[in-house]
């Protein structure tokens, strides 16, 4: 529901309920009352949207879902770990050492924070 509120934000650049108060915010999330989405925008986000703000979490699609139904069957997959293995040989070096070189090595400046939360530069 919270991610609704959020999408609903950046598509709109006003708050998804709105109030003169307190309780009018708290009636106007609990009866689902919110302006649509201007018209430019696709159905299909639209139909995201109002599926994420229902206001009765038991009548709310799970994240999962949502994924499946709005983005497809591979991206709403856990990650299976095929290539994983690869891909970190890639990032650190055949051996599986750090990928830094001598020169960035134990001997080069470190990022420190200083007592006042300043960055600072140490060795």
């Amino acid at each position: 529901w919270a991610l609704g509120c959020v999408l609903y934000e950046l598509a709109t650049l006003r708050r998804a309920f709105p109030g003169d108060n307190l309780l009018g915010v708290i009636a106007n999330i609990n009866n689902g009352i919110y302006k649509p989405l201007p018209a430019f925008y696709s159905s299909t986000l639209k139909a995201l949207i109002r599926r994420m703000l229902v206001p009765d979490w038991t009548q709310r699609k799970s994240a999962s879902d949502l994924i499946q139904t709005y983005f497809g069957p591979q991206v709403a997959k856990p990650h299976s770990g095929i290539g994983a293995d690869q891909s970190v040989k890639e990032e650190t070096g055949a051996r599986g050492s750090n990928p830094m070189t001598e020169s960035e090595g134990a001997g080069s400046a470190q990022r420190q924070v200083g007592p006042g939360g300043e960055m600072g530069m140490g060795t």
